[in-house]
């Protein structure tokens, strides 16, 4: 977005989340990868879902994990906080395991293909009208029937799996 006092851009990360079964996406901009971003960010998305997942996998980035092993990760102190406040359990992705977040990585490529492509052309001022409009992106993406199959994510969300998620 841009500074409207200088006109300087300012540059942001984009946190991105999906669920399993019904590839139903969430994403939005924060101002960096540290802790309270990364935290914010994955709150507003279970704010937006409705519920708690019974497990959350994030990948190995330091806001989340503080050592990375293949059989017993570290996990951030804030982030077991976190995870304990929302009666969750945290299991990192493995390092070097693709596999292990294969759906993220593709929902990163259709966000930024479906999203932030669309937005590239527009000018916003702040973070919260930037959000706005990823919200409303992101809502589109949902919404749209998937190919190959007679339903698009957000009907089998609420379908198949919204009732699973605990409360928050």
């Amino acid at each position: 977005y841009v500074d409207p006092g200088t006109g300087k851009e300012i540059y942001c990360q984009v946190f991105i989340a999906c669920l399993p079964y019904s590839d139903y996406s969430f994403a939005m901009a924060v101002k960096s990868q540290k802790t309270e971003d990364f935290l914010y960010a994955l709150s507003c998305c279970l704010q937006e879902l409705g519920g708690v997942p019974q497990a959350l996998v994030p990948d190995n980035l330091k806001s989340a994990v503080t050592k990375a092993s293949l059989y017993e990760p570290d996990i951030n102190r804030a982030m077991e906080d976190f995870a304990n406040h929302y009666n969750t359990t945290v299991y990192p992705a493995r390092a070097r395991k693709p596999k292990d977040k294969a759906l993220v990585e593709n929902q990163v490529k259709l966000i930024y293909s479906r999203v932030f492509a669309r937005l590239r052309n527009q000018q916003f001022f702040d973070l919260s009208s930037l959000n706005q409009a990823i919200k409303e992106k992101v809502r589109d993406h949902n919404q749209t029937r998937m190919q190959q199959r007679p339903y698009c994510r957000e009907e089998r969300f609420i379908a198949d799996e919204k009732h699973l998620l605990a409360p928050l």
